[in-house]
């Protein structure tokens, strides 16, 4: 994944994550740390597979929609 892409994946989530009235800290909560979902909302890391998926689904999106 480039640079761009993990950007552009950073900036729709954060959008979707405040489109739902979430704080980083209560979506974070028990999956990872807050530090990590702010880094991946601005572009300085990637997320596994696994805790994307896990945020997304506590946000009640699916991968599919995600991605789309």
């Amino acid at each position: 994944m480039d640079k761009n892409t993990v950007n552009q994946a950073g900036i729709v989530f954060q959008k979707l994550r405040k489109q739902r009235h979430l704080s980083t800290k209560k979506l974070a909560e028990g999956i990872l740390s807050v530090s990590s979902v702010n880094k991946f909302e601005t572009g300085k890391t990637k997320l596994s597979f696994f805790k994307l998926g896990s945020l997304l689904k506590r946000m009640d999106i699916s991968l599919d929609d995600y991605y789309e």
